[in-house]
């Protein structure tokens, strides 16, 4: 988010991580919001342009498909796959630098689905 340094008078700002520290391979589900430079933005009084929606509307169910290699030594037998669902208010590297507490921001986790696969 490099329209942070133009708002807080920044000189030289270089920006903040866009989507702080998400696992690589991880779904974030927003609505990204770009400034007329056509860099995304959280200031919505700065916006431009909008870009996909991503959003989750409130009680949807969404399928989602995921690929990953297991490991070549994996042992075979069952495998306990976790999907969880995650809330945050705040991009985390937004509020870091904000000064914003952590509380405030912290992922909630507001969904998680196990199921079993069978290496074989």
């Amino acid at each position: 988010y490099q329209d942070l340094g133009d708002i807080q008078g920044l000189a030289d700002f270089k920006g903040v991580r866009r989507d702080g520290p998400v696992p690589v391979g991880d779904r974030i589900y927003r609505l990204p919001y770009f400034d007329p430079e056509g860099r995304m933005t959280i200031a919505q009084w700065n916006t431009a342009a909008f870009g996909t929606d991503y959003r989750l509307p409130p009680l949807e169910a969404r399928t989602e498909t995921f690929t990953w290699e297991l490991p070549g030594d994996v042992a075979t037998g069952p495998l306990e796959v976790t999907a969880k669902v995650y809330y945050s208010r705040l991009v985390s590297s937004v509020a870091q630098h904000l000064g914003v507490p952590e509380e405030e921001y912290a992922p909630v986790e507001i969904a998680a689905h196990e199921t079993m696969l069978t290496v074989m």
